[in-house]
């Protein structure tokens, strides 16, 4: 790596204006991307279920080796997880890879809560035998892939043909979350006397998983660079943002080389990103018995560090400022990054709080917890459970022994010195405190959780925090399907109800598509209780997550039946038996496994009805009764001749202009005897619903006026 060096003016200036490597688009105004096919797809609950946003398909022919990604993010902070695949001999074609990639997702990311899959005419979520591949994940992520069809790329920053790059200037560009800026990718490019967007875009499409840099040839799918006209290409969905600028050095601390260091131990330098608690790069150092002395190691790391890895980020002294034994200079770079170190000096440690803060009783339990400035990640966590100590002094020492043991490389338990530094040695009798380097902003807490003989673990649930619960989540993962209990399904019109014999994650039924084209939808789900059908000692505890109009999910549970509700056509009554929808399993680990075709037969319609007496059972005048529409019933009460309550509701009355025409009285009438001969009616007259051509079936009978459904 180059020394670095002051550069004066590294931008090109035209009319007075200061021009900047980047552009937003190279697109005309007002261009949108094409979404066709990127709809939004879900199974299950918010919770516990998956959902698609991103289709798989190709736009063209894959080379032999080319890899192709697919990615997993965790909106709340932003954390990635990445998959592969490399196109293999004999899945090249464009009618081949999207299924060879598919079925490599559902084998190696399922269990990480992301798979690949489309609808059969089965009811499976397969990789073949189906027409539209999606890509999806667990519900509170969010998915997207690499795969090559020109709908999939979108622009996200172009190249500016205006701006001229001096030779060997340094260009920066990073790739982060557009939410949480959580930095994915950071290319140093140093550009060479011509064609600096060219040889840019030639060194991203070598080392960038999520961009293409070049022009779109949107015919073939191809990123290619070019002379002029170059963009990056992330993808659709991807809620990325990139970013294009010149990388200049900056002074970031002073290093006294005239301070000695402790023998044995390491000297270390840390490049995070100041977003995301992702280590970019470190490095280490640890001096020779010779070179700890004050004035003797400071020329040697600082060659160490300049070649390393880190010294992309990270250069001891330069030709303006050259290092010396005693002084240099730490000159950084990088957009959003923190860069700090364990050298020593009295700047370069800040102190935390004092391990007194948590003592009150020598007996007494101790929590220290390092969480990252701004996600609130944590880093680390310690309980001290102290061991027959005699008083405050010795407490305070054996937690900061505790802490020291812990190996936290950015946390120090160090006593104050009387110039109020760090003394590192602890040799003086200066309060002991919680230290951590210069800009590395840990947020470092240090709780007393009482008496050692009554903590117990579960104390440590109500100082988590939400970040901690769902990183948990996305670290576990199982490999089989024996994690769980399978699905088993009695004959579904079987007494005319659903027994699921257990479930340990939720089971989900979708509306095959033949349903929807003939008008059905999902009116209700019920607790089936009938003894013919399951065992009054069934546990059955499991409930009803959801009802929608083309799905319904149920939760975790042991043995349950169900009866469900059909809304369809009056002409489907009698008619032949088809598959009405499909059952299937999710958890966090799998996604509809294997699907259940569900069979229904809609029943005969029943007979119609027929009012037994048009005066008492129809103030709705829905049978022609005209007799009471005539005889001025108006008033709310009891009718002395039936002795049941009637009520009637005026809205308003509606005549000609002028008081000429008829008059239309609007008002609402309420019977108890509308409908059936119990006095217990559906009481509103509803002419409306009466005149859409559709009523309320079950899975038994046609649901009538008053009749109870799966009686």
């Amino acid at each position: 790596m180059a020394t670095p060096t002051k550069q004066a003016a590294v931008s090109t200036v035209i009319s007075g204006e200061a021009v900047v490597p980047f552009i937003l688009t190279t697109r005309p105004d007002g261009y949108l991307p094409d979404m066709t096919g990127f709809d939004y797809q879900s199974l299950g609950t918010l919770e516990g279920g998956w959902h698609s946003l991103c289709p798989i398909r190709a736009g063209r022919d894959l080379a032999l080796g080319e890899v192709i990604h697919a990615f997993k993010v965790r909106p709340a902070d932003g954390e990635m997880l990445t998959f592969e695949y490399t196109a293999v001999k004999g899945a090249l074609t464009a009618d081949l890879w999207p299924a060879a990639f598919a079925t490599f997702l559902q084998q190696n990311a399922q269990a990480q809560g992301l798979s690949a899959g489309g609808w059969t005419a089965d009811g499976q979520l397969a990789t073949s035998g189906c027409a539209d591949l999606r890509l999806w994940c667990r519900n509170g992520y969010r998915a997207f892939s690499t795969a090559p069809f020109a709908g999939n790329l979108v622009q996200a920053l172009a190249c500016n043909d205006q701006y001229t790059a001096i030779e060997g200037q340094t260009l920066c560009l990073q790739v982060r979350d557009l939410k949480t800026q959580h930095l994915y990718e950071n290319h140093f490019f140093t550009a060479p006397a011509k064609e600096w967007a060219l040889a840019l875009c030639k060194q991203i499409n070598l080392d960038s998983k999520l961009l293409r840099g070049g022009v779109l040839e949107e015919k073939t799918c191809q990123v290619a660079p070019a002379a002029q006209g170059n963009a990056f290409w992330v993808a659709q969905g991807s809620e990325l943002c990139v970013t294009l600028n010149e990388a200049e050095w900056w002074t970031g601390q002073d290093v006294d080389g005239g301070l000695a260091l402790d023998a044995d131990k390491a000297v270390q330098v840390w490049a995070y990103d100041a977003f995301s608690h992702r280590l970019l790069d470190s490095f280490s150092w640890t001096p020779s018995k010779t070179q700890c002395a004050a004035g003797k190691w400071l020329t040697a790391f600082g060659a160490a560090l300049n070649k390393s890895g880190l010294g992309g980020w990270l250069q001891v002294g330069n030709k303006e400022k050259p290092a010396s034994s005693t002084a240099a200079s730490l000159w950084q770079r990088g957009e959003a990054i923190r860069v700090f170190s364990s050298l020593p000096g009295r700047d370069n440690w800040v102190e935390g709080p004092a391990l007194a803060s948590a003592w009150k009783a020598e007996t007494d339990v101790a929590l220290v917890t390092v969480r990252h400035p701004y996600s609130r990640v944590l880093l680390g966590q310690a309980v001290f459970k102290p061991d027959q100590l005699k008083d405050q002094s010795a407490w305070e020492t054996a937690l900061a022994e505790f802490i020291e043991k812990q190996g936290w490389p950015q946390l120090r338990a160090w006593r104050q010195a009387a110039d109020g530094a760090a003394d590192s040695a602890a040799a003086g009798t200066g309060d002991w405190r919680l230290w951590s380097p210069r800009f590395a902003g840990l947020l470092v807490e240090l709780d007393n959780l009482g008496d050692v003989a009554s903590y117990q673990d579960s104390m440590l649930d109500s100082r988590r925090l939400p970040i901690d619960t769902s990183a948990k989540a996305a670290g576990s993962s199982t490999s089989s399907l024996e994690s769980r209990t399978a699905l088993d399904f009695t004959k579904y019109l079987s007494h005319g109800a659903l027994v699921v014999e257990r479930c340990k994650g939720e089971t989900v039924f979708v509306l095959s598509d033949a349903a929807r084209a003939r008008g059905y939808r999902v009116l209700n789900v019920r607790r089936c209780n009938d003894l013919n059908v399951i065992s009054r000692f069934a546990p059955a505890n499991m409930g009803i997550q959801f009802i929608t109009a083309s799905a319904f999910a149920l939760g975790r549970g042991s043995k349950s039946a169900f009866y469900v509700d059909f809304d369809y056509p009056d002409h489907e009554a009698g008619g032949a038996e088809f598959e009405v929808g499909y059952l299937g399993y999710l958890d966090d680990n799998f996604l509809w496994p294997r699907g259940t075709a569900i069979s229904f037969k809609a029943p005969a319609a029943p007979p119609a009805y027929t009012p037994n007496n048009h005066l008492c059972e129809d103030y709705g005048n829905t049978c022609g009764s005209e007799v009471f529409d005539t005889g001025g019933e108006s008033e709310t009460g009891v009718d002395p001749r039936t002795g049941l309550f009637h009520a009637h509701y005026p809205i308003a009355t509606l005549q000609g202009l002028r008081g000429r025409g008829p008059v239309c009285d609007l008002t609402l009438h309420y019977s108890p005897l509308r409908g059936n001969e119990a006095g217990l009616g559906d009481g509103w007259p509803e002419q409306a619903v009466e005149g859409c051509g559709k009523t309320k079936k079950t899975l038994v009978t046609k649901r009538r006026p008053g009749q109870t459904v799966g009686a």
